[in-house]
């Protein structure tokens, strides 16, 4: 793993997996969205909640396998919740899994529609997998729906300049 987890990281790169953040401040998991739900009307959410805040605890802990196996669970247990496929694209960043983050972040964001922090993630996962172009538009996308936040702005800068270094390479 390049790097580390670090969960207090106002820096995500497209090698260090980060947690998203919102007004300056790293934030754990996802704030429900106005399309989330959660088909597992038996499930109990603070259970739910606490079991995602273990799987960051772990990539906190640098216990990336333990980290990629209790996500995998999640997203069998639950695979409509766009909260556990985003901590399955943090863990398989994490573990250098290209595809897997964006497989993973792909879906929350089929589940949760356009959210900046999500599309922000897709565009580092584009990233990861070399697919420049489609990075830079994400992340305009991006600063689209949140054209006033500084730190939308900042990390979209951030993705363009990474795409703009790979394409020299």
């Amino acid at each position: 793993m390049a790097g580390g987890y670090n969960a207090a990281s106002r820096n995500p790169s497209c090698r260090d997996a980060a947690t998203p953040v919102r007004n300056g401040r790293a934030v754990a998991s996802l704030p429900p969205g106005p399309t989330m739900t959660d088909t597992f009307s038996s499930a109990d959410p603070a259970a739910r909640r606490r079991r995602i805040a273990e799987g960051f605890e772990l990539l906190n802990q640098g216990r990336v396998a333990e980290a990629v196996q209790l996500a995998d669970t999640l997203c069998l247990e639950q695979p409509h919740d766009p909260e556990v496929h985003y901590l399955a694209s943090e863990a398989r960043r994490a573990a250098d899994d290209a595809e897997g983050a964006l497989r993973g972040i792909e879906a929350a964001l089929a589940m949760r529609g356009e959210d900046p922090v999500l599309l922000l993630k897709r565009a580092e996962a584009l990233l990861m997998v070399r697919r420049r172009a489609d990075a830079k538009l994400t992340a305009t996308r991006a600063v689209q729906l949140a054209p006033a936040d500084g730190e939308t702005l900042r990390l979209a800068g951030r993705v363009r300049l990474t795409a703009n270094r790979l394409a020299d390479e």
